[in-house]
């Protein structure tokens, strides 16, 4: 729940938008824009972005841990948010260069992973060591020209509240994982897990649900 203080934080999530389609509208000036804020060829912010730009745009909660080690390739011109209790591990690379990021409240991104929005995670749940989860993609359909050359494409991704994310997982864009759902250490989700599922194994199958009635889980 936002409290009062949260409010200035999602009014400029809207003037942030606002602006957006501005710079869309003007190519010229958004190139200017995005020369200063990025250098030539790189995925990270210059060195001001960080401390006196993104405070203005962003709402990390006071109470949320960023590791020192922890790259942060936050941009202003894309929402990025921490909930308040949630833990940002050593190591870990999160980018909204395409795309918001949404970290709820009480959450952990553990050691080692790698998070490109737009993705959105949920309240309460964790993930282990080296995960993977984007909703970014590149595209390859031109023969004869770079990969790199060629652009993205999104598709947000989503983790609902109370899941577990096994170590070394890799959730690909347009992923929706719903609540509570637990995901097998190495597994790569390349479809929806619905609410209070267990899926392991590449590509991910669902193997377990959840059952109140009796109190454990469930083969299916």
């Amino acid at each position: 729940m936002r409290t009062i203080s949260d409010i200035s934080y999602t009014q400029n999530r809207d003037i942030l938008s606002k602006v957006k389609c501005w710079l869309n509208e003007n190519g010229l000036i958004k190139k200017m824009v995005h020369r200063v804020l990025v250098p030539k060829n790189q995925a990270e912010p210059r060195w001001f972005v960080r401390p006196f730009i993104n405070p203005f745009f962003h709402n990390v909660h006071r109470s949320a841990r960023l590791k020192r080690s922890a790259r942060l390739d936050v941009f202003p011109f894309n929402y990025f948010e921490v909930g308040a209790g949630s833990t940002i591990e050593d190591y870990t690379v999160v980018n909204n260069g395409v795309g918001e990021v949404i970290v709820g409240e009480n959450a952990r991104l553990g050691v080692g992973s790698v998070v490109m929005g737009p993705v959105e995670i949920g309240n309460n749940t964790i993930t282990g060591q080296n995960c993977l989860i984007t909703g970014l993609d590149h595209n390859f359909h031109e023969y004869g020209t770079p990969i790199k050359d060629q652009g993205v494409t999104t598709n947000p991704t989503h983790i609902g509240k109370g899941s577990f994310i096994g170590a070394n997982v890799s959730i690909l864009p347009g992923v929706f994982i719903g609540d509570n759902v637990v995901i097998g250490a190495g597994s790569v989700v390349t479809k929806d897990v619905p609410n209070n599922h267990m899926a392991v194994g590449n590509p991910a199958r669902i193997v377990k649900k959840y059952c109140k009635e009796v109190g454990e889980w469930v083969r299916l």
